[in-house]
């Protein structure tokens, strides 16, 4: 109620009084967004001024994330408790790689290519259970002596699509007959006697989180944050290439938004791409639906790229 005007839902004179208030709600909805931003720059019961935080990313971004490398970091990996639970991963300020008061993004080692690759499978960034999992695998393996590319392997192996979701992938590329192709019973021995055929990756290969939580894409948006995008047309995109002649599956939509984005920029071709494939994060309340509607032409696009290969 306002001046005396009430307005219904059979109100005629509804879209008057709207237009009459509406410098209104555009104020209200400024001041909605202010405190939604402030939300976003929130870190537990501390925040950050916009201006502190545009300084953070510029600092960040004049880091070169090739640096970001195993040899870096192995002493921090090799000093972890073997005994550190999940929840504590993230505790490890040794391997985390800045803070710019939004997104927290740590090293993990998953740096070891492969060349040989017949198919790279691209999440979105490591998650914690992932990053957890890889680092003590190389904290396991350091302490048996084991060699660098030793230890890049191990904790590939272990840690890539680590959880729930390796299961449901492996379902899914089983069902569109990704196995019958490598010659294998099942897709689950990408990931232990047949890695060689596979190059697990993601859009930003360090496991990112905000404000302690799995990053998942959305916010920001992946290529909007400066840092997140210069990782992604660098670290991302060389690793892709050096798989020259393996089938690209970017798992869900934001990972296939962005790859379109790169394609339209000249830099990975769509032709190598299996578009269509839904994340396996038990996370995505549509991956069945949207396997069961794409599942026929995922099928095709796999026969028509081995056929081809």
């Amino acid at each position: 109620m306002v001046g005396g005007d009430s307005l219904r839902f059979n109100d005629k004179r509804g879209p008057e009084i709207l237009r009459n208030y509406w410098p209104l709600v555009k104020v209200i909805r400024f001041f909605l967004f202010c405190a939604a931003r402030k939300s976003d720059l929130a870190m537990g019961t501390a925040t950050i001024t916009l201006v502190e935080y545009t300084r953070r990313v510029e600092e960040a971004v004049k880091i070169d994330p090739g640096l970001w490398t195993y040899v870096t970091f192995r002493e921090a990996l090799s000093l972890l408790d073997p005994d550190l639970p999940e929840q504590g991963i993230l505790s490890c300020r040794s391997l985390r790689l800045f803070d710019d008061g939004r997104i927290s993004p740590y090293y993990a080692p998953f740096d070891q290519l492969n060349e040989d690759a017949r198919i790279v499978l691209v999440g979105i960034t490591p998650g914690r259970r992932q990053m957890w999992e890889a680092c003590l695998a190389a904290r396991r393996a350091i302490g048996e002596g084991a060699s660098d590319d030793e230890v890049l392997r191990v904790a590939k192996n272990t840690g890539s699509f680590a959880g729930p979701m390796r299961a449901k992938l492996i379902r899914m590329l089983d069902d569109i007959g990704v196995a019958g192709h490598f010659g294998v019973q099942t897709c689950a021995s990408l990931f232990s006697d047949h890695a060689k055929l596979v190059f697990s990756t993601s859009l930003v290969s360090f496991p990112v989180f905000v404000r302690g939580k799995n990053y998942t894409g959305n916010s920001p948006p992946p290529l909007k944050h400066a840092v997140l995008r210069k990782v992604i047309e660098t670290v991302f995109v060389a690793r892709v290439t050096h798989s020259s002649r393996a089938l690209v599956v970017p798992l869900g939509k934001t990972v296939s938004t962005v790859v379109e984005a790169l394609a339209a920029d000249g830099k990975i071709d769509l032709r190598r791409c299996l578009m269509g494939f839904p994340h396996p994060s038990g996370g995505n309340g549509h991956r069945v639906r949207i396997f069961k509607e794409n599942r026929d032409a995922l099928r095709r696009r796999i026969e028509e790229w081995f056929a081809s290969a």
